[in-house]
């Protein structure tokens, strides 16, 4: 859908070649799939399933690849960095950073030390409290006041400043979804765990946490897919992601004139599929864990 609505609503011919030739590697690219998925159900099935892990791996690594790549390998700066890769670095580096610091969050909150639970939940309902364009803000006028000016990190991007603050957002978020799961795990888990002489940081690594975070899995993609979807208001710090890509080029490119609904039904045709994506992964792993059966 996101490669033939550009090509129904432009009828550029260029763009039609360059769509179609997409279109085909990736029909190829399908059933070349399920011819292997064919051939792994007779033979070589153990050779595919590390195949399947190593791009599974790949995949993962791509992101922190393109990033490092564009920061250290003579790239454009991080202020110019735009359109429909913006949002998927900003997303990627705030669910990355945001979802270990939303564990020790709410691990932090559901602890019996006063000090501890107190700070946890002062910095969970200060960062809740505030809507992400007023964090947004902040970071663009204010964050730079509290870095120190060591190794220029008063004079960080932009960009930066809105992965930090997106990554705060997000943990704080994430925090009350696996403390709702940390609350459902059956006190009988607990004293199982006692029983067995664990210390604290194992119950919680072997025992509490893998049940908590199984229990909320859809909630914690329901987060990812809103932050992705955030992304988009990072315009008000002058950077050109996805959405400010679809507001300029129909004032700016004369071919485009008078077609901003066109361009912004391919903006949200974009967003959609990655939600959709994120969705369906959501239900794979369910279903792979067993979540939901008896």
């Amino acid at each position: 859908l996101a490669f033939l609505m550009p090509a129904a609503i432009f009828f550029s011919m260029s763009y039609i070649v360059h769509i179609s030739i997409t279109i085909i590697i990736g029909v190829g690219s399908y059933f070349s799939s399920r011819i292997i998925k064919k051939i792994s159900a007779i033979k070589v099935v153990m050779y595919l399933d590390t195949l399947k892990k190593i791009l599974i791996s790949l995949w993962i690594l791509l992101i922190p690849l393109v990033f490092i790549v564009l920061l250290i390998g003579g790239g454009p700066k991080p202020n110019l960095w735009g359109g429909f890769l913006l949002n998927i670095l900003l997303a990627s580096v705030a669910v990355v950073a945001g979802f270990p610091l939303g564990i020790l969050m709410a691990i932090g909150r559901s602890t019996k030390l006063p000090v501890i639970k107190t700070a946890c939940t002062l910095y969970i309902e200060t960062i809740r409290g505030a809507p992400l364009v007023a964090w947004l803000l902040l970071a663009w006028f204010v964050l730079p006041k509290f870095l120190p000016n060591f190794y220029g990190l008063s004079e960080i991007s932009v960009v930066i400043r809105a992965m930090i603050v997106l990554s705060f957002f997000a943990s704080a978020y994430i925090a009350e979804v696996i403390r709702g799961g940390l609350q459902s795990i059956p006190k009988g888990q607990l004293e199982a765990a006692d029983a067995l002489n664990l210390s604290y940081f194992n119950k919680m690594r072997i025992i509490i946490l893998p049940q908590a975070i199984k229990v909320v899995i859809p909630a914690i993609v329901s987060t990812f897919i809103g932050i992705f979807k955030d992304t988009s208001l990072v315009f008000i710090l002058a950077l050109t992601d996805l959405l400010q890509v679809g507001r300029i080029i129909p004032e700016q490119d004369p071919k485009f004139f008078g077609k901003q609904i066109e361009a912004l039904l391919v903006v949200a045709s974009l967003f959609w599929i990655v939600s959709v994506a994120l969705s369906n992964l959501s239900s794979k792993i369910e279903k792979n864990l067993g979540i939901g059966t008896r």
